[in-house]
């Protein structure tokens, strides 16, 4: 089956977002014995999440890590959820074996797990995934928390927050200089974001151009009301032309506009 050019991008944003959050100052977690997340991939394996850092590398999510834990530790602290939470213990869950359940472990520190539930695949939790929280507990593991993962981030530097890019309407492909919208995703008492912008980075290839933009996020508390649209302009390398443009704040990195 032919690869689109969509699809064909996505195979370079994981090593590319690595690269663009290195130089907007994102470090990598501190090498902790028993503490730091697990991963089967690179060191600098781009690290994703539904909720909190520190999240999970993007290889986890197509069967799991080599974990360390005992499977029948996990199964049995999954078992002990499904049966105390009833109707409310994750989907994948109920009315089954958990030898027979779907689920691997994501991430893992010496004293908690990211466990998956559901299905999964490399590009991220299908609609009836969710994600069991385990911490340790004596000589077993417990749950913490569960629920649904429906919008996977790749996880920044503390301190910061994803800012959604938009295409503009008057968006014009034969310049690059391109105009685009930008709003921040978290609650910021709707202020206005150009201020708080940093710089973004911008990968661009034959197929594509990935934009990844950041803002500082709001000291103490902030209400929750719309955050303002606010336009932008990003200076390409060469005119957008028939490349697609592509938002990195989601994972798989969202399309904004397709000019194919």
């Amino acid at each position: 089956m032919a690869m689109t050019a969509h699809q064909a991008a996505r195979l370079t944003v994981a090593a590319a977002l690595v690269a663009g959050l290195a130089a907007c100052g994102a470090e990598a977690p501190a090498a902790m014995e028993d503490e730091a997340p697990r991963s089967n991939g690179s060191v600098n394996e781009l690290m994703v999440s539904c909720g909190e850092p520190p999240g999970w590398p993007v290889s986890a999510m197509d069967g799991g890590i080599d974990s360390r834990l005992e499977s029948d530790d996990v199964a049995s602290a999954l078992r002990l959820l499904a049966k105390e939470a009833g109707i409310d213990a994750p989907r994948a869950l109920q009315d089954v074996s958990i030898d027979e359940a779907p689920w691997f472990v994501l991430a893992e520190t010496g004293t908690t797990a990211t466990v998956a539930t559901g299905a999964w695949d490399a590009d991220g939790p299908d609609q009836d995934a969710q994600i069991v929280e385990l911490e340790r507990a004596g000589e077993g593991w417990v749950a913490r928390g569960w629920g649904d993962c429906t919008s996977l981030a790749p996880v920044i530097e503390p301190g910061l927050q994803w800012v959604r890019v938009n295409a503009a309407p008057d968006l014009d492909p034969a310049s690059a200089e391109l105009e685009v919208t930008v709003n921040e995703v978290e609650c910021t008492s709707g202020r206005d974001p150009r201020p708080f912008l940093r710089r973004p980075t911008i990968v661009e290839s034959d197929d594509s151009v990935t934009i990844s933009w950041t803002s500082e996020a709001p000291e103490g508390d902030a209400r929750c009301v719309g955050n303002p649209l606010v336009p932008q302009v990003v200076q390409l390398e060469e005119p957008l032309a028939d490349r697609v443009l592509l938002d990195a704040s989601a994972w798989p990195a969202r399309l904004i506009a397709n000019r194919r």
